[in-house]
C-alpha cells in the first residue's frame, strides 16, 4: 500500500477509511490535539507513507482537503479488508488550514469513541468505559444466512468486532424456530429472497462479563404462517420434479429422506397433512377419512410420486384391504384384499406395488383388463361433491 493515494472521510464525528469501519478522533490523532467537532461531511487525500500491519496501523501524509460529501474510489475499496483492520491512523504533518476548515475546536469535548462494525447509513458507538462503567457496542449489520445455526427456539451466530480480541455469539429467540431446520437453512434464503438477515445488535461489556442483545426483522417473519407456507412452497416443487430413485411405492419417512426435505417436517403425519393443504386437492376429505380408518401399527402409510397419492391399510374380521386413493387426478378408489394374515399382507403388498409400477407403465385400461380376482373400485361423483363423497363412504364401510 506504500504510496497508495486514498480518502479519509469525516461525518458524524468519525473518521473513515471504508463505508463500515469508523474511528474517533483519538485514533487519527486529532482529539490529542484539538478535540474537535466535524462541521459538514469532508474529506482529505491522504498518500500512505507506511503500512505497520503488526500494529493495523497506517502512517499517512496529508496531500489536500476538501469540503462535501464524497465516496471512495473503487481502487480504495480494493482495499478494504486491509482498511478495515485499521485501528490507528498517524499523519507525517497537519496543517492548520486543514483543521480549522474540517473542525469545530471545542475543549470540552471529553468524551471519546471507539470503533465498531457500522452499516453506511447508521453510526454505532461505543462509550469509553469508565471505572465500573460498561463499555457498551451498538450496530447495525448483516450477516448470510448459511453462517447462522438454527437452534431449538432460536438462531445463533458469531460476529468479529475489531476492538475485541474474542467473536461475540449473539442469540435471537423466535420460539416458531426448530433444530431441523439448520439442515434446511438454504431454502428459507429462497422463501425470504435474501442471502444476509439485517441484524441490530448490543453489546455490553463489564467485569469480564459479556452480554448480548440482538434482533432481524427477517427472523421476526418466521411464524407459524411462514413455517406452513415453506412447506406448501417446498412441496410445490417437490412434486413437480423426479424423486431421485426409482421406486414406486414409499414409506413416507423414506420418501421425505429420498428428497431431502425430512427437516421441513416433524413426522409422516406433518407431511401428509401438508400435502392435504395443497390447493385442488380433489380427494381431501376422502384422504382424510382414510387416514382414520388406517392401521398404523399394522403397516406404515405409503406414499406414491406419481401420480401423487396415498396406500392405507384398512381390516375387518376377516380380511385386509390396502386401498389406493390419489390427491389431484379424476380416478377411482382403488382396492386389493387379502386374507388377515401376516403372509397374506406381504403378498398383498407386493402385488399392489407390481400394479401401480404397470398402471404408471401401460396406463389403467391395461391392468383392469386383467380382472384380478382381488381387485375392486370405488368410483368419484363430482357433480354434488357432497352426496358424492356420502356415497363414497358408505361404500369404503361396506368394505368393513
Amino acid at each position: 500500500m506504500k504510496g497508495q493515494e486514498l480518502k479519509i472521510i469525516f461525518k458524524d464525528n468519525h473518521a473513515f477509511l471504508t463505508n463500515e469501519v469508523a474511528l474517533n478522533f483519538n485514533q487519527v490523532q486529532i482529539s490529542a490535539i484539538y478535540e474537535p467537532i466535524a462541521k459538514e461531511q469532508s474529506y482529505w487525500k491522504i498518500r500512505v507513507i507506511n503500512y505497520i500491519q503488526s500494529e493495523n496501523k497506517l502512517h499517512v501524509d496529508v496531500i489536500k482537503h476538501f469540503k462535501g460529501a464524497t465516496n471512495f474510489e473503487a481502487f480504495q475499496l480494493e482495499y478494504e479488508n486491509i482498511l478495515m483492520t485499521i485501528e490507528q491512523v498517524t499523519f507525517k504533518n497537519i496543517n492548520t488550514h486543514s483543521l480549522t476548515d474540517t473542525f469545530i475546536l471545542n475543549a470540552k469535548v471529553k468524551e471519546h469513541l471507539i470503533p465498531t462494525f457500522l452499516t453506511n447509513t447508521t453510526p454505532a458507538v461505543i462509550k469509553q468505559p469508565t471505572i465500573n462503567q460498561p463499555t457498551i457496542i451498538k450496530g447495525t449489520f448483516t450477516i448470510p444466512i448459511l453462517d447462522i445455526t438454527f437452534i431449538a427456539g432460536a438462531i445463533t451466530f458469531e460476529k468479529k468486532f475489531a476492538l475485541l480480541q474474542e467473536p461475540v455469539k449473539f442469540t435471537i429467540p423466535n420460539e416458531t424456530i426448530i433444530e431441523a431446520f439448520d439442515a434446511v437453512k438454504a431454502y428459507f434464503s429462497k422463501v425470504l429472497n435474501t442471502n444476509k438477515i439485517t441484524v441490530d445488535a448490543i453489546v455490553e461489556i463489564q467485569n469480564g462479563q459479556t452480554i448480548t442483545k440482538a434482533s432481524s426483522s427477517e427472523i421476526e417473519k418466521i411464524d407459524y404462517r411462514f413455517i406452513e407456507y415453506v412447506k406448501t412452497d417446498s412441496l410445490k416443487r417437490i412434486l413437480k420434479k423426479e424423486p431421485i430413485s426409482e421406486k414406486q411405492v414409499y414409506t413416507i419417512e423414506e420418501y421425505i429422506n429420498d428428497i431431502k426435505k425430512q427437516s421441513l417436517f416433524k413426522d409422516g403425519l406433518d407431511f401428509f397433512d401438508s400435502l392435504l393443504e395443497l390447493p385442488n386437492a380433489k380427494h381431501y376429505k376422502h384422504l382424510k377419512f382414510l387416514s382414520g380408518l388406517h392401521q398404523h401399527k399394522v403397516l406404515k402409510l405409503r406414499f406414491v410420486h406419481d401420480p401423487v397419492s396415498f396406500i392405507f391399510l384398512l381390516q375387518n374380521n376377516h380380511q385386509y384391504h390396502i386401498v389406493w386413493e390419489t390427491l389431484y387426478t379424476k380416478e377411482a378408489t382403488y382396492i386389493w384384499s387379502s386374507p388377515k394374515d401376516t403372509d397374506s399382507l406381504k403378498r398383498l403388498l407386493t402385488q399392489v406395488e407390481d400394479s401401480i409400477k404397470l398402471i404408471n407403465e401401460s396406463g389403467k385400461i391395461a391392468y383392469i383388463e386383467l380382472n384380478e380376482p382381488n381387485f375392486s373400485r370405488i368410483y368419484h361423483h363430482y357433480n354434488n361433491k357432497e352426496r358424492g363423497f356420502e356415497e363414497w363412504q358408505n361404500n369404503i364401510n361396506g368394505l368393513l
